[in-house]
């Protein structure tokens, strides 16, 4: 019952698997065969037993790219991977990055469709969010162009694959940027996120929006001075709202947590400080606290 017998290393992901409403484990891990396997533990709400164990064609954990989403609207975790496709050119191959999904059997083990998403050499992002309303789980792809600037396609969930949809600009790279998903103006569809430092040492907050037919938008809203090791992470309420909230911990060690809630921009709804060790984020309950806030 040790999920933890596997070798160090090895990537941990938590799902519900099998559709019993407890979170199942997921490992992939190299078996030392040339290729990697994924190992599901089971959930009794007590602990985990092992189940089925599958084997990947190739060994690739340190540079993939892993999502847990529900893809196919059973209520089930499906493992999303995108990984660089061994034996094609990673500059040119526009399956060179290349997506499995593993789709959970009842026997605990996996339905495995796999696709290409463009050029590795490309790749930048990559996210799960609702781009389309329908309820499953789509992807968002952030990629450079030949030209250097980035591009955000919506792949749409078809229940097993993706399917590309829209395009939207996003313009050049920005500073120590990071990218979020979640629907934070409450319109069905998520929006990205982009966390960015400017010239002027701020950092800011890049919202994009689409509409679901071609069009997009964005808003730019500063979150105050630019700190190398902030947390930034977009919070989903049961109630489908969805929050930024920023922990900082400045160099007196006073940690501080806030959450911005979106209007047409983020504006701050609430602001808590505690005293923190220097250098170290907010401990975990502290970060849990800001969930409760506002979540009606």
């Amino acid at each position: 019952r040790d999920p933890g017998a596997h070798p160090a290393g090895s990537d941990y992901s938590l799902g519900e698997a099998t559709g019993d409403g407890c979170a199942d484990l997921v490992v992939r891990w190299l078996p030392g065969t040339g290729g990697t396997r994924v190992t599901l533990w089971e959930s009794d709400g007590t602990g985990f037993r092992r189940s089925a164990s599958q084997d990947a064609d190739w060994e690739d954990l340190s540079t993939s790219i892993r999502l847990s989403l529900n893809v196919m609207g059973d209520d089930r975790s499906d493992l999303v991977v995108l990984q660089r496709l061994p034996g094609v050119d990673a500059l040119t191959s526009d399956y060179s990055a290349w997506l499995s999904t593993w789709s959970p059997r009842d026997d605990g083990s996996w339905d495995v469709s796999q696709q290409g998403l463009g050029i590795w050499a490309q790749q930048v992002a990559l996210l799960g969010g609702h781009a389309d309303g329908d309820g499953r789980p789509d992807l968002l792809r952030i990629w450079q162009d030949d030209q250097g600037e980035l591009q955000l396609t919506l792949w749409r969930s078809q229940g097993g694959h993706f399917a590309a949809a829209e395009t939207i600009p996003l313009g050049s790279p920005r500073l120590r940027q990071q990218f979020l998903a979640a629907d934070v103006d409450h319109d069905g569809l998520d929006d990205l996120v982009q966390i960015w430092r400017d010239s002027w040492n701020q950092a800011v907050a890049t919202t994009w929006h689409w509409d679901g037919a071609g069009g997009s938008w964005s808003t730019d809203s500063v979150l105050g001075t630019w700190i190398d090791d902030a947390h930034h992470i977009l919070l989903r309420y049961a109630s489908g709202q969805s929050d930024l909230v920023r922990s900082t911990v400045e160099a007196s060690g006073v940690a501080t947590l806030e959450v911005w809630n979106y209007r047409n921009g983020f504006v701050v709804g609430s602001r808590d400080s505690q005293p923190s060790t220097a250098g170290s984020p907010p401990p975990m309950h502290f970060v849990q606290a800001a969930q409760q806030v506002d979540d009606t």
